[in-house]
């Protein structure tokens, strides 16, 4: 609830707001606004300038709350469940609030649905692994962060949807940068770098949202060749984010360097989607018979007819591997964090040396075993893949559908196998051997 005070009153030192590292007093529950001394943070700040405030102004509570409450150790909250309005302080919440039972104080009646849910179920969520092991913390606030995932998305949503009327041109869709982000880093839930990180991260996804849409559009409008193209964009923007971010957090080493990183992902990732909206702008208006077909399905079928090329005659192994370079929201659609980032982080570095998949000779023959995801929980199914997807199986999503693949010579039962051929966003990747993920 706020509690205003309409004279100034000078607090002992002791009373006064403690502040953070960077100067700002801490953020909390409830807010004293008062002329000397600016604005008082935390409900437990309140409790303790009680006594300061009776010994400042004796008798200015006059009447049943003050003989009630005088002798109470938590005298401010005593007062502000009195049934009685007593002086400066009142007991109802300001014209332009409502009382929010679930948070315990006043807010805004259009308040904003990023910081009401960043300061309502996501703080508890976090706050409820406070004083626990780090992984039990940061796995806690990642879940608090995905509970608001869906208020980010509006926030930007709505911001793009408002520019879209404005009659600008061109329209300044970069102003929605930071429209979830700020909101969230402003509110009482950021109090701490990690909970920072989970503020951008939360606006990060709502774009990685975006890009999926707008690439998924645009590759059902590009033709073969343009699509091969989009991928390599695709490719090459998500290598360059991460050196460029990566570069970010070690210059920013020691002043909130996890911040200056997902900053820069975050706002890297929002440039990309907007521009991308434009590209999927620009080929919209193109007859449907330009678009390019999706040649292998996700079916067993498919991922046979794609495989059979490797067993062409004079085929190059080594392009045909590069096409099944998975994107970096890949990861994300088939794994769960923290898995998926440390796969994407460390399998860039295995595409940057061109790996190869296919037969030692050409009289090879291709085996393979197919099936989705949910189905290795089956011991037995599991056993044609290799051991180690044991390791990660909590971590893998449902559906998606995965193929372990093996090249024969003829004649023979051994040969070159590899594994993890998934369907994501309607093209095959190779995301391999994904519990190295976990060392």
């Amino acid at each position: 609830m706020l509690y205003r005070i309409d004279w100034p009153v000078r607090l002992p030192r002791s009373t006064r707001p403690r502040r953070s590292a960077h100067g700002r007093a801490r953020r909390g529950a409830g807010v004293l606004p008062c002329k000397q001394y600016g604005r008082l943070r935390t409900f437990s700040h309140l409790m303790q300038v009680g006594a300061a405030l009776l010994a400042a102004a004796p008798g200015v509570f006059a009447g049943p709350c003050e003989e009630q409450c005088r002798g109470s150790a938590n005298y401010l909250l005593c007062v502000r469940d009195c049934s009685r309005p007593i002086g400066p302080f009142d007991s109802t919440c300001p014209g332009d609030q409502s009382w929010n039972a679930e948070q315990g104080r006043c807010l805004p009646t259009d308040a904003d649905p990023v910081r009401s849910c960043f300061e309502g179920p996501a703080r508890e969520i976090a706050d409820a692994a406070t004083g626990k092991d780090n992984l039990t913390r940061d796995l806690a606030e990642m879940e608090a962060g995905a509970a608001c995932d869906e208020f980010a998305v509006a926030a930007i949503g709505s911001c793009i949807a408002g520019i879209d009327t404005q009659d600008d041109d061109p329209k300044d869709y970069y102003s929605c940068i930071g429209k979830a982000a700020n909101t969230c880093l402003d509110s009482a839930f950021a109090t701490s770098e990690s909970r920072k990180a989970i503020c951008i991260h939360s606006e990060e996804e709502a774009w990685h949202g975006l890009v999926d849409g707008h690439l998924s559009t645009l590759k059902e409008k590009l033709t073969a060749e343009e699509r091969s193209r989009l991928d390599d964009m695709e490719r090459t923007f998500f290598d360059y984010r991460s050196l460029q971010c990566g570069l970010f957090r070690s210059l920013f080493e020691g002043d909130e360097p996890v911040v200056a990183k997902a900053t820069c992902m975050a706002e890297t990732l929002g440039r990309f989607a907007i521009d991308l909206r434009e590209l999927r702008t620009k080929v919209q208006i193109r007859p449907d018979g330009a678009a390019g077909s999706r040649e292998f399905p996700g079916t067993e079928e498919g991922a046979r007819q794609l495989l059979s090329r490797f067993l062409a005659k004079g085929a190059d192994h080594r392009a045909l591997t590069a096409t099944l370079r998975p994107g970096h929201r890949d990861y994300a659609l088939v794994y769960r964090e923290p898995l998926a980032q440390r796969l994407s982080e460390s399998h860039a570095e295995m595409w940057r040396a061109d790996p190869v998949i296919g037969p030692e000779s050409p009289d090879a023959e291709l085996s393979l075993v197919y099936m989705l995801s949910d189905q290795l929980a089956d011991e037995t199914k599991r056993s044609t893949f290799p051991g180690g997807y044991a390791r990660v199986l909590s971590l893998m999503k449902p559906g998606i559908p995965i193929v372990a693949i093996k090249f024969i010579r003829k004649g023979e039962t051994l040969g070159r196998v590899f594994d993890g051929l998934v369907y994501v966003r309607e093209r095959w990747v190779l995301i391999p051997k994904p519990w190295r993920g976990l060392d």
